[in-house]
């Protein structure tokens, strides 16, 4: 007999998974595997309060002035109309004081 899962009970299944994907040696494969399985609990019960993109994943781009340089240009182009000022130089005066 078929029975139907609530979202609770469907994420705890898929929590198992992600623990082996997250074991794996890192890939591009492995990363993109491991987010659609993340957002497959939104696409089959609906988004949560807690907007995917709000969360920060070892992929999420950054750099020595934004732990996620994606959400600091889409905050900055609706404050300002235009992206945020990165930085990725490693000996950096102004992020680092040296």
């Amino acid at each position: 007999m078929a029975g139907t899962l609530t979202r609770h009970a469907y994420e705890e299944l898929i929590e198992e998974d992600l623990r082996w994907l997250e074991s794996l040696p890192r890939t591009l494969e492995r990363d993109h595997v491991i987010m659609i399985v993340r957002a497959s609990a939104d696409h089959e019960y609906g988004a949560t309060k807690v907007v995917e993109a709000e969360k920060v994943y070892p992929w999420t781009r950054s750099c020595n002035r934004h732990t996620d340089c994606d959400k600091a240009d889409r905050d900055t182009i609706l404050g300002h109309g235009r992206p945020a000022d990165h930085c990725d130089d490693e000996c950096c005066e102004d992020c680092f004081g040296y």
